[in-house]
């Protein structure tokens, strides 16, 4: 079973978005538009199709392994957590409440 948690790091000039996965493989995984540079921690990484509400694209990017896990199981690890991700990003999309008084974000 994966372990995936959703962490920001909102005191950058660009604030990030990252996916921790907490059991084996334990990484950091970037959430990143793609015209960032997606090859520079050289982990493995993805494009993914999905167009959230505001029409960003994503990429996810392993920045770094934590328990020695080999670039075999960590590609195996972005489909997962695409998945995972993917989903957050709908449940986070349908619960945007356009008024002024948001009910979950």
């Amino acid at each position: 079973m994966d372990r995936f948690l959703i962490a920001e790091n909102p005191m950058n000039n660009e604030p990030k978005q990252f996916v921790i996965h907490t059991i084996k493989p334990k990484c950091i995984i970037e959430a990143a538009e793609p015209d960032t540079d997606p090859v520079s921690s050289g982990y493995p990484h993805k494009v993914f199709e999905f167009i959230n509400s505001d029409g960003v694209p994503w990429a996810l990017i392993i920045r770094d392994v934590y328990d020695g896990s080999s670039n075999e199981e960590l590609g195996k690890l972005l489909d997962r957590a695409w998945r995972w991700f993917r989903s957050y990003m709908e449940w986070e999309d349908a619960n945007i409440d356009e008024k002024d008084d948001a009910q979950w974000n």
